[in-house]
């Protein structure tokens, strides 16, 4: 289940526990980001600790976004992105699309900063 908490212009997306048929989020997590990233200069924080389901459809929800929010200026941050999910942002050659809160860009991972 997808829950969003607002404060001003800063959105955080979190989900609960998936339950069998909270498999396929991507139509709600479309619908919300679309609700959401209208507004500009809107934060979007999305943290991903708890979805399992991550798939091709999900990765094209979140390209979509990405674009709508740098049309409305605004910004889209992902947190707690599983192995199984960078690896397909990776096959896909999508993961330079994406800013991540808890981890260095894709071409810095090999960078030691002090």
């Amino acid at each position: 289940m997808l829950k969003a908490r607002v404060h001003k212009n800063t959105v955080l997306f979190s989900f609960e526990e998936e339950q069998r048929g909270d498999l396929d989020i991507a139509p709600k997590l479309r619908k919300e980001m679309l609700n959401y990233l209208r507004l500009p200069y809107t934060n979007l924080l999305i943290d991903f600790k708890n979805f399992r389901a991550f798939n091709e459809e999900a990765l094209h929800v979140l390209e979509a976004g990405q674009r709508l929010s740098e049309l409305n200026h605004c910004q889209v941050t992902l947190f707690n992105v599983g192995f199984d999910a960078l690896q397909l942002m990776r096959n896909k050659k999508a993961d330079h699309h994406f800013f991540f809160g808890d981890r260095p860009k894709p071409f810095s991972e090999e960078l030691l900063l002090v």
